[in-house]
């Protein structure tokens, strides 16, 4: 979600699955297994598995607001990528439902002296809470339609002092597609690897998860591995965010439509003990 290049280099991408089953259903610890690694059960309860413990983080959105001790509230702000049409506004994020709900309003907005045609939604864990390596998990609504996501969206994790402290983008609007991407500092320079589902149909409500360990970063959607990544992983803290904006329809995010609303069922993280 940060200030990518148009062009990603991919390592390991497996469209759809392709080639891997995902984990296999764990016994009543709540646990899945990966090549032998026992991670917390896609889609299980916040209970956590062997090895894991209970979540580091866990918020179910089932209160009426907003949770502020786990979730800072962005903006108005500018976006983090230059190529967005859109700002960031606390009044784009409310809570209900048992969802939390990120509008891309089809107003324009004013931030630190720029405008923008349409008014977008972040929050993050930003001074509340980020840890290096773990598992992280998301259930999202993305609007669309035939099978494409509408706008930008993104579930993703970055290091303080961005590009050095890196970026995990576990679930990303890509033209249209759901894209799950890392980037790791050469110097000053951002390096990109990922991939993205062409074909796959991520609208509506499905699963986005990622095993960030220190030889290797997989990516899971629904249960089964889509992508792993073993070049230039990086150990600093990250923090979890939360993102619906626009952007370039063929360039970063999908078709431009407002207004439309990304829901949240739940966010959680875990920790190996």
């Amino acid at each position: 979600m940060g200030s990518q290049p148009n062009q990603d280099w991919f390592e390991n991408a497996a469209p759809g699955g392709s080639g891997s089953s995902g984990p296999s259903a764990g016994s009543a610890n709540g646990g899945c297994t990966y090549d032998g690694v026992v991670a917390p059960c896609i889609g299980s309860a916040a209970t956590g598995a062997s090895g894991w413990g209970s979540p580091t983080f866990d918020d179910e959105f089932n209160s009426s607001s907003i949770d502020t001790a786990k979730w800072v509230v962005e903006g108005p702000r500018q976006p983090n990528n230059p190529q967005e049409y859109a700002c960031y506004s606390p009044g784009s994020v409310s809570v209900s439902g048992g969802y939390l709900h990120l509008a891309l309003q089809d107003t324009s907005c004013s931030a630190d002296g720029s405008n923008y045609q349409y008014t977008g939604a972040q929050i993050s864990t930003s001074g509340l809470f980020r840890q290096t390596y773990g598992y992280y998990e998301a259930r999202i609504y993305s609007p669309g339609s035939n099978g494409t996501i509408y706008n930008w969206g993104a579930f993703w994790l970055t290091g303080d002092n961005w590009p050095a402290g890196g970026e995990i983008d576990v679930f990303e609007g890509f033209h249209g597609a759901a894209g799950w991407h890392f980037m790791y500092p050469d110097g000053s320079t951002p390096l990109w690897q990922g991939g993205f589902q062409q074909g796959q149909d991520y609208t509506g409500w499905h699963i986005y998860a990622v095993d960030w360990e220190p030889g290797y970063i997989r990516y899971y959607y629904d249960g089964k591995l889509v992508g792993t990544i073993t070049r230039g992983i990086v150990s600093s803290p990250m923090r979890i965010l939360l993102t619906y904006s626009t952007g370039p329809l063929n360039n970063v995010g999908g078709p431009v439509s407002v207004p439309q609303t990304m829901k949240v069922d739940y966010v959680r993280a875990w920790k190996k003990n």
